[in-house]
């Protein structure tokens, strides 16, 4: 059995790098796109409910499929389930992303046996949307928060660690759900 999980760890690193490679792909509507990768943070919260921020990488693809590497950790039902509605939320909305599928790869903490939750929902809506020309990221800004299809930002829990978190990052700026005004972390603004 080990030796059959350790093939199957080469097969999903090969796929993954093939996925996050820069270059050219054809979108579904026939023109020919550039494509490229972005990192990024998501911000996390631990069991313990301390704050952590995860690099990922995000690479748009001409398919509308969901590839999810998230190091030795288990990509949980709901943070599947937040990538899909973000994408959702961005086709709906007046931006025109790159590609209608995405492959992410997030280099989750060694510790870490399952990644879960919706909170990704809105950074990675931002960053979809970022594929777009007519829309930029501000360099210094994070988001947190679900998303819903239809584009509105849902509440989720841990906010004030996940400021803490972007702020020890060298992050200025949090955007997070409407309920969170309250939540004053020196050294960065939470929106």
């Amino acid at each position: 059995v080990k030796t059959e999980v350790d093939e199957l760890r080469q097969e999903r690193s090969k796929l993954n790098d093939y996925l996050l490679q820069q270059g050219e792909f054809t979108t579904a509507n026939n023109t020919s796109t550039e494509q490229n990768a972005v990192t990024g943070d998501i911000l996390a919260h631990t069991s313990s409910g301390s704050g952590k921020a995860v690099e990922f990488t995000y690479q748009p693809l001409p398919t509308n499929k969901i590839y999810i590497d998230t190091s030795e950790a288990t990509a949980g039902g709901q943070f599947q389930s937040s990538l899909r509605k973000a994408q959702t939320a961005v086709e709906r909305s007046k931006y025109e992303p790159v590609g209608d599928g995405m492959a992410v790869s997030l280099d989750t903490p060694k510790n870490w046996d399952f990644f879960k939750g919706g909170s990704a929902g809105l950074a990675f809506a931002a960053h979809i949307a970022s594929t777009d020309p007519d829309y930029k990221l501000r360099d210094g800004v994070t988001f947190t928060g679900e998303v819903s299809e239809r584009g509105g930002v849902l509440t989720v829990q841990n906010i004030e660690e996940k400021a803490r978190a972007a702020e020890r990052n060298g992050y200025e700026v949090i955007l997070t759900p409407y309920n969170s005004e309250e939540i004053d972390v020196e050294g960065i603004e939470v929106v």
